[in-house]
């Protein structure tokens, strides 16, 4: 509640009040970055084979061929 409703609710940053800015930002910006990022990690750096081994190590893996 510290910048939300007391008595930083006044600043405005782009038509918005710092909490309902930091949602916005947070959710259309830094969440995609995070996801995109995810995937690239996953598909390039972790190689399928690794991830192959990590999912077999649960459970079976019939799409190991695909």
């Amino acid at each position: 509640m510290f910048a939300g409703y007391n008595i930083f609710s006044n600043i405005q940053i782009m038509g918005m009040n710092i909490l309902e800015f930091t949602d916005w930002f947070i959710d259309s910006i830094l969440m995609p970055i995070a996801a995109i990022a995810t995937c690239i990690v996953v598909g390039w750096v972790a190689k399928p084979d690794f991830i192959i081994k990590e999912v077999r190590l649960s459970a079976k893996f019939r799409g190991a061929k695909i």
